[in-house]
């Protein structure tokens, strides 16, 4: 058995040829910047090439909010109005501070172009793709390109982030999130020398070791600024808000973390003396002062943030206002994902995507769980030997190896260890989480979507040090390295642990990829002969929990207005209002509900002019209701629907009088409803049997009309006397289409002015 050689300076700065050298360098790139991330992206989309016409795709949220929603506010964009409520869902459903539908993200525009199933796979195959390109940009920092692809694909396969890939406001959210910390640490080499600019030795061979640098004079351009600008600005238009908080947290540590570890003596603490003397000429013959802290760059940052924000600050200030009415904002998810902790803990090594809930599982592996340990292990080892993480910095020697070693610490640990180790806490004492009102109702799990990124820092780690001992580059440790016939069976049984690490990884990434099968047809109203029967712009309501099926979003496509509810920020007050009158029954874990069979005389004060219910009830007989059609959807509904139509001809707008007096001329488009009040209402007080909230505006022939709430739930005003027929507009406008679009220009010319001084500044500090 040999001893490894002691890991001085000169050792450091000259590292053996390591036997991956002979490797092409160009066949290496292609295979971790082309095949692999293509590779990735076809096993997340090919059930839908199979040609059978079932795709991978979620059968509930996406065809019934997704697929309605974001092309119904793309064709009012090309109308030239600026959607802000689906008229045609629970009673008026706000599209601006949803966190759901976000038809203007980047991934978005696919769906005006593609029908909304072929949108879908275009997307998941493209953001699959981009995903494990920009997280192996991210780790190449810290990495070779082969180690690099191989921590991307970990840190992407992980369940509790991929489960997610079928959701649209967050399949994007690893993409969007990795451009932000490229450029961001772009930004912030951009005011000196960082750790991680000294991983790489642009002129060495080794196709495993070396990493790229950005040139300076780019650093200096407007480029730097423009790109963290353009990176916040598509985070923030793209992500669903709570991944996008949850993403902004880490942002904002990742900076201070970064910053902080640039802290130090720009000389190893632990060199001998003549090695720091020698360090010391050297800096001084070339002018090097080694790396600094300059919090500079995270000021220049969060300026850059806020010029982003501007644009999107009114999605953001109306989710906050409508979370605070919304029905779910007490639901207790912690104890809706109770697990028993040996499960729990098992879940970790062990994949049972059917033992538990698939949408917060804490699934590593074995293998991987094994890696994070070593490299966990191997980092404490170095930063109490004072031992750079070699083989990445070879460019100067221990130069700038403290500030290396220091990064990768703080980011796996604060970044990484931390929060998963807080989320297992509290999902074994969910009592605890319940106790916190912002916790309360959130799935933590969606922490650990960037958590594992930087956990997997520590997988890094462990396949660096265990390639650089056993194919002869630099040990980073004083271990033992093995005789030749011991060391060729380590080899092929460390190569044979990453072949099953992702084996392990891709067969549980396959099998989340097609967790959720549907056909095309599936994703649009079923039976789709009920909806001729129905007149466009009057309501249905439907005795069937909304999830997964949607009967009632998915119908208005058909210009049919639903009742139902499944938005997250459904209203608390019309909830308890009809709760209160037995009208509704609540469907999936407490959170969507919907109305049960009634008599029309109780739904018709709510605009129900149709009721679809599973069976062919004798007691809706006797209530007045009219049968119109009976159908049979298909499988895997496989149920009967029978479609009632109501004697009052009910519609959402009704005037107040003894009886029933609906309004039966309008139209509803956009944020807009356009009556036609008869000569002889003039004078009557019309109730619109939509959600009152601020931003409701009335205007009779033009002039403005005072506005209240009725029963403290819906629209209502008092239509002006007159001898004529009146033109009524009834819009919904919390942000006029001036303000938005002023908020985007004015994001804009702020960006612009931020890129331009920090411009202004670099040329006058560099020259």
């Amino acid at each position: 058995m040999d001893a490894a050689p002691d890991p001085s300076p000169d050792s450091t700065l000259n590292p053996e040829p390591s036997r991956f050298a002979d490797q092409p360098a160009l066949l290496c790139r292609l295979l971790v910047y082309i095949v692999a991330p293509l590779l990735t992206g076809l096993l997340v989309s090919s059930r839908g090439l199979h040609g059978d016409g079932v795709y991978p795709i979620d059968n509930g949220d996406e065809p019934a909010e997704t697929f309605i929603e974001v092309p119904m506010a793309q064709h009012c964009l090309a109308s030239g109005d600026i959607l802000k409520i689906n008229l045609f869902n629970n009673f008026g459903t706000p599209l601006l501070g949803d966190p759901v539908a976000y038809p203007y993200a980047l991934h978005a525009w696919t769906y005006a172009r593609f029908r909304p199933v072929v949108a879908m796979m275009i997307n998941k195959f493209a953001l699959s793709t981009l995903t494990m390109l920009v997280l192996t940009l991210f780790f190449r920092r810290y990495f070779g390109p082969l180690i690099s692809s191989f921590c991307a694909f970990l840190a992407f396969s992980s369940p509790a982030f991929f489960y997610f890939m079928n959701n649209h406001p967050h399949q994007g959210a690893l993409f969007y999130f990795c451009l932000v910390l490229l450029s961001l640490r772009w930004l912030l080499d951009s005011s000196g020398r960082s750790a991680s600019s000294s991983f790489s030795n642009p002129s060495s061979p080794d196709s495993l070791t070396h990493s790229p640098t950005f040139p300076r004079s780019v650093r200096r351009s407007l480029l730097t600024p423009l790109c963290v600008y353009a990176a916040f600005l598509v985070f923030l238009v793209s992500v669903g808000i709570n991944g996008a908080l949850f993403g902004l947290c880490f942002i904002g540590a990742y900076a201070v973390l970064v910053t902080l570890a640039r802290r130090h003596s720009p000389l190893s603490p632990r060199a001998p003396s003549a090695g720091r003397q020698s360090e010391r000429q050297s800096a001084r013959r070339s002018g090097r002062k080694g790396v600094v802290s300059n919090p500079r760059s995270m000021v220049w940052a969060f300026v850059l943030f806020l010029a982003a924000f501007i644009a999107v600050h009114p999605h953001f200030l109306e989710f906050f206002r409508l979370a605070a009415q919304s029905s779910r904002k007490n639901f207790d998810y912690q104890h809706w994902l109770v697990t028993p902790p040996w499960q729990l803990l098992k879940g970790l090594f062990v994949w049972a995507g059917e033992d538990q809930h698939i949408f917060a599982a804490t699934y590593y592996s074995i293998p991987v769980s094994l890696f994070v340990v070593a490299g966990i292990g191997l980092t404490w080892l170095q930063s109490r030997a004072g031992i750079p993480p070699a083989p990445n910095v070879v460019a100067e020697g221990r130069r700038d190896a403290c500030p290396a070693l220091k990064e990768q610490s703080l980011l796996m640990l604060v970044l990484g260890l931390l929060p998963l180790v807080g989320v297992l806490f509290l999902r074994l004492f969910p009592d605890l989480a319940a106790k916190v009102p912002l916790m309360r109702s959130v799935n933590l799990t969606r922490i650990l979507w960037f958590s594992d990124i930087f956990l997997m820092l520590a997988v890094g780690v462990a396949i660096s040090a265990i390639a650089g001992l056993l194919f002869g580059a630099s040990s980073t440790v004083r271990l033992v390295r093995p005789v030749r016939p011991v060391r060729l069976i380590c080899q092929a049984a460390f190569l044979a642990a990453i072949g099953v690490t992702i084996f392990f990884r891709a067969q549980v990434l396959h099998e989340l990829a097609n967790w959720f099968l549907v056909s095309e047809p599936l994703t649009g109203f079923q039976p789709p002969e009920l909806l001729d029967e129905m007149k466009p712009y009057t309501r249905l309501a439907a005795a069937v929990d909304p999830v997964p099926w949607g009967h009632e979003a998915k119908a208005a496509s058909h210009n049919v207005v639903g009742s139902s509810a499944r938005a997250i920020t459904s209203n608390e007050t019309l909830r308890n209002y009809l709760a209160q009158r037995s009208l509704i029954q609540e469907g999936y874990a407490g959170m969507t509900w919907f109305f049960r069979p009634s008599s029309p005389n109780l739904l018709a004060p709510y605009g129900i002019r149709y009721f679809i219910a599973p069976t062919l009830d004798e007691q809706m007989k006797q209530w007045g209701w009219k049968i119109v059609d009976i159908k049979t959807a298909p499988h895997p509904l496989d149920m009967r629907l029978v479609l009632y139509e109501s004697p009052l001809n009910a519609t959402p707008f009704n005037f107040v009088s003894k009886g029933f007096d609906f309004l039966q001329d309008y139209t509803i488009s956009g944020n807009e409803m356009r009556l036609k009040i008869p000569a002889n209402r003039g004078g009557s007080t019309l109730i619109a049997t939509f959600l009152y909230q601020p931003g409701w505006k009335v205007y009779a022939d033009g002039q403005p009309v005072t506005i209240k709430a009725w029963g403290e739930i819906f629209v209502s005003f008092r239509v002006p006397p007159a001898n004529k027929e009146q033109a009524v507009l009834l819009k919904y406008e919390p942000y006029t289409n001036a303000y938005l679009i002023g908020s985007v220009i004015v994001s804009l010319i702020a960006g612009a002015f931020v890129c331009w001084f920090h411009g202004r500044c670099s040329k006058s500090l560099f020259g």
